[in-house]
């Protein structure tokens, strides 16, 4: 169950986490075109569900197995 959460950990740092250059540093949202912009905001949010969606399908399976005992 752990390993589970480090998963969700990871997308979650991922979805939320600062766009940096190894040259430039940090690179700010604003220098993006605005369509780039919406699909950075759609990203996390598709990633935020899926890590939901992980946590759901794991908890289910737990329960399943719980009950075949």
């Amino acid at each position: 169950m752990a390993a589970l959460f480090g998963v969700v950990g990871v997308l979650v740092a991922g979805a939320v986490g600062p766009l940096r250059c190894e040259r430039c540093g940090r690179i700010r949202r604003a220098e993006f075109a605005p369509s780039v912009r919406a699909e950075m905001v759609r990203n996390p949010v598709v990633l935020g569900a899926s890590a939901v969606a992980l946590v759901v399908v794991a908890v289910l399976v737990l329960v399943k197995l719980a009950e075949m005992r």
